[in-house]
């Protein structure tokens, strides 16, 4: 990760005070840069047939879901990097932090305004809305928003973004749906590798229960009571309904690959 740092502002953040004073800047960089990614896969996807194929409520899933790809890469690359070599945030897991931890917070940050503000918009305007990614977004929006006001809980918002290990695949999948590649070795494979990462995901958020047990007496005392509400009610929420829900359905989607976002074009799209 201090590679991709360093990239991008050299030497600039070169402690956690550094990079603190600098939490909106990035964050509003974040915002931009994903806003860009969003309008250039708007411009390139007008030259794939596929595309201007879909509906227009389809063609914002499929910009929103590449973009969500890019996202999930990030993810999951910070993730493992600070479960693995950022040994400070386990030293404590209240308020443990490092540079690292700090941009992948405020790059988070950045990603879910975006999120929440495409996903709840495109909801309005459709007259559609997916409860449960919604809510999962918006307690991750306010849940991380929370980490950046209190300068704290940076262990389980760099590690628990392990969690979008699933999304590129996810974003693969529909897109092979939509492209009639459903029955393809490609789009199988895909979805193997999927369903065993949501399995994944759930050895991750017990790994997470299992921290927080570990430093019960840190957490209690020294958690703020907010995030701490927000952080648990969130990691309920994915490990006793939402990963189980999402590993069922894309276990049976790889029996009958269907989009079931848009059930109204699985007949055109077999």
């Amino acid at each position: 990760m201090e590679w991709l740092i360093k990239l991008l502002y050299g030497d600039r953040f070169h402690s956690n005070e550094s990079i603190f004073a600098e939490r909106y800047w990035i964050i509003g960089s974040s915002f931009g840069f994903f806003s860009v990614i969003y309008l250039l896969c708007l411009i390139v996807s007008q030259f794939s047939t596929t595309h201007r194929n879909l509906s227009y409520r389809e063609k914002v899933f499929w910009h929103l879901s590449i973009v969500r790809a890019v996202f999930g890469a990030f993810g999951l690359y910070a993730g493992m990097y600070s479960a693995l070599f950022e040994h400070a945030l386990t030293e404590d897991v209240v308020y443990g932090k490092t540079v690292i931890s700090s941009f992948a917070v405020f790059v988070t940050v950045g990603f879910f305004f975006f999120e929440c503000t495409m996903l709840f918009g495109s909801n309005i305007y459709f007259g559609y809305i997916d409860w449960n990614l919604a809510l999962h977004h918006l307690l991750a929006l306010v849940g991380y928003a929370m980490a950046v006001v209190y300068d704290a809980n940076h262990f389980f918002g760099a590690v628990g973004l392990l969690l979008e290990m699933t999304t590129p695949f996810s974003a693969i999948c529909w897109l092979l749906i939509k492209a009639k590649m459903a029955n393809t070795t490609v789009w199988k494979v895909n979805q193997m590798i999927l369903v065993h990462l949501f399995h994944c995901r759930t050895t991750v958020e017990l790994y997470l229960w299992w921290v927080t047990y570990k430093d019960l007496t840190n957490v209690l005392a020294n958690m703020p009571i907010f995030i701490g509400v927000l952080t648990y009610a969130e990691l309920a929420l994915v490990n006793f309904y939402l990963t189980p829900f999402w590993t069922y359905k894309k276990t049976w989607q790889f029996f009958n690959p269907v989009d079931w976002n848009h059930p109204e074009s699985n007949k055109k799209t077999k």
